[in-house]
């Protein structure tokens, strides 16, 4: 008797054709989908073929009803022309998505209508180096919300406000780059993240916490995943000697794998485990009781700043 457990995503290629369908499906407030209808803040329409991935339309709505996104996906990613609106009903922006990722020119605007900025997504589709490279923004053109230009041709004084009215970042663009000093602001005013660019892109970045303590980061370590203690290996470990089989799912030779879905919090505890697809027999239930009992990771970090992270993980149920 054996259970293999896979922490690595699968990509299935088909060329067959799925019969597809419209559903609607609850967003949280940070627009990610949830199950629990009680917490929705927002939905969407999306459109699944038959393996449940998106493929087609989806339309997203606010709260209240009115349009936020539209856009379509291919093979689960983003795919083609998409347009995001203020909540006023104003185009907020528009661009285009090739397999997930943003390319080519998007624009931006404010909630009266005026354009905000221009730009261009330039990709390095073999994704070598440093994750701060692999899909770079340059800046052509940025406007005030009063229609005065600061950036203009990808070089200039770059400035922007929260609602609030405080400053919310400010740096200076040139050849469509971030260049010397840019300091980013929390809504009190206090500092969040100061850096320094060269032409090279991102040379050193500080993170300030708001218990005074600081975090280093550069082009190597902008962001980091979130780390299980004793790396890889001990994840493995874990899982092996934690899954037990259950007594249903041997009684009736159920095989297969649980998809579970999970976050490492910022504060590297494991939270929101929820199973995506299950096989019955209690095994989905013992995958997620497994996942739920994990030991504290060392948290994932963006900019310095530690995160949250969602994870998505195939558990593999097999009997010999």
């Amino acid at each position: 008797m054996r259970i293999s457990v896979l922490l690595f995503v699968f990509f299935f290629i088909s060329f067959q054709t799925y019969a597809q369908q419209q559903v609607q499906e609850w967003l949280d407030k940070n627009w990610r989908p949830i199950s629990d209808s009680e917490k929705g803040e927002h939905f969407r329409i999306v459109t699944k073929d038959s393996t449940g991935k998106l493929n087609g339309p989806v339309t997203e709505y606010y709260s209240v009803g009115k349009k936020r996104m539209m856009g379509n996906f291919a093979n689960g990613k983003e795919s083609g022309d998409f347009e995001y609106f203020h909540l006023n009903g104003q185009l907020d922006s528009k661009g285009k998505y090739i397999d997930g990722e943003r390319v080519g020119k998007w624009q931006e605007w404010y909630t009266n209508g005026q354009i905000r900025q221009q730009g261009y997504y330039v990709d390095n589709f073999n994704k070598t180096g440093p994750i701060y490279d692999w899909h770079i923004y340059r800046i052509e053109n940025f406007w005030d919300s009063t229609g005065v230009q600061h950036v203009k041709n990808g070089t200039g004084n770059w400035l922007y406000w929260q609602q609030n009215g405080k400053i919310s970042a400010k740096g200076q663009y040139k050849n469509g780059q971030k260049d010397g000093e840019w300091m980013y602001y929390r809504e009190d005013g206090s500092v969040e993240n100061r850096e320094e660019f060269s032409p090279e892109g991102l040379v050193i970045g500080t993170y300030y916490a708001p218990d005074g303590s600081t975090q280093i980061y550069d082009n190597n370590s902008f962001e980091k995943m979130p780390e299980f203690p004793g790396g890889v290996k001990a994840f493995y470990g874990f899982l092996n000697q934690n899954i037990k089989y259950p007594k249903e799912a041997r009684k009736k030779r159920i095989i297969g794998t649980v998809y579970i879905g999970f976050v490492v919090g910022y504060n590297g505890v494991v939270r929101d485990v929820t199973i995506l697809k299950g096989i019955g027999g209690g095994c989905d239930e013992e995958a997620a009781r497994v996942i739920s009992i994990m030991p504290q990771w060392v948290p994932g970090r963006q900019r310095g700043k530690a995160v949250s992270v969602r994870y998505s993980l195939p558990i593999k149920f097999g009997l010999m």
